[in-house]
């Protein structure tokens, strides 16, 4: 059996440089946040937490019937961390890992998320994450040993990046060949490029 692994998908944000609720937009049948949750629940994470915020109620209904478990984060003003902290406290007691998913990054695919948790579970690190050419993404691993940790010192709307700054030593970065895991949309024109690379290879 292997290691009981939570994801945390943050899914609380204004979208304020869209100019809207950037997870409602489609592409193809689907909406964002929608083709993201289901790269998650299509991999080997043992449990599915999506934080919710800024129209929560309407991303609510569109994740209705999905095996997940929402939460709604009353501070997703203040920034991500706020968001981050709501879902670390709502995963399981027994997570040996947990996983942070950007709910605006569509082209995260099962198949990294499970090639993540199998590079994580060999290298010995504390932090796994993906690079491609010489830029870390997401999602990223973190050992639950750092919850802790992230609960006592998270603030603003910086996430988990001082964390991952401290304990550089025991980051491990697994190489990807395929950019799309980085792409997310936080302007009108990253959802027009994200319709048309959609479409394209996605369909």
């Amino acid at each position: 059996m292997g290691i009981f692994i939570s994801a945390v998908i943050l899914a609380a944000g204004q979208g304020t440089r869209i100019g809207r609720q950037k997870l409602l937009l489609k592409l193809g049948e689907k909406t964002i946040i929608e083709i993201a949750v289901s790269a998650v629940l299509g991999s080997k994470v043992s449990e599915a937490v999506i934080v919710l915020g800024h129209q929560s109620e309407e991303i609510d209904q569109v994740l209705k019937g999905l095996p997940v478990k929402t939460v709604f984060n009353p501070d997703y003003l203040i920034g991500q961390s706020t968001s981050l902290i709501s879902g670390i406290k709502s995963i399981n007691s027994k997570s040996d890992a947990f996983l942070v998913v950007l709910g605006d990054q569509p082209f995260i695919s099962s198949l990294l998320i499970d090639q993540l948790i199998q590079f994580y579970e060999k290298s010995s690190c504390l932090i796994a994450r993906p690079q491609f050419q010489e830029i870390p993404g997401h999602p990223v691993l973190l050992n639950a040993c750092l919850i802790p940790e992230l609960l006592n010192n998270l603030k603003g709307d910086i996430g988990a990046r001082e964390l991952i700054a401290r304990h550089q030593s025991q980051v491990s970065l697994m190489r990807v060949e395929n950019e799309s895991a980085f792409k997310d949309i936080d302007t009108y024109g990253d959802y027009q490029s994200a319709k048309e690379y959609y479409s394209k290879t996605l369909k």
